[in-house]
């Protein structure tokens, strides 16, 4: 059977002060929204998270997996606040149901 595709190499070390940079900046979410200056409700949105669940991670509760890794890239550079809006937008004009929405 051929192969369809490489699998990503997951096993590849990162810099331990990398690593540690992302966990500082990771652990403190209130701090990274007003650097970058935002309300919660426009932040959160960026990630697709509602105000009130941010306001929760700001408050300990742990940022999600999917979460962490827009924060990441975008810490990275490696997209942009226009890239996360414009995917926000897309996602809201789709319109499907998501987690905890009825679906009418």
């Amino acid at each position: 059977m051929a192969k369809l595709y490489d699998a990503p190499n997951f096993s590849k070390k990162i810099n331990a002060a990398r690593v540690s940079r992302f966990r500082k900046l990771l652990a403190n979410p209130m701090q990274l929204r007003e650097s970058d200056n935002y309300n919660q409700s426009d932040y959160w949105r960026l990630y697709g998270v509602s105000q009130s669940a941010g306001s929760r991670m700001e408050n300990g509760r742990p940022l999600s997996g999917s979460t962490q890794i827009l924060i990441v890239l975008k810490a990275l550079g490696r997209i942009s606040d226009e890239d996360l809006i414009d995917a926000v937008r897309l996602v809201e004009e789709v319109g499907l149901p998501r987690r905890g929405q009825a679906d009418d």
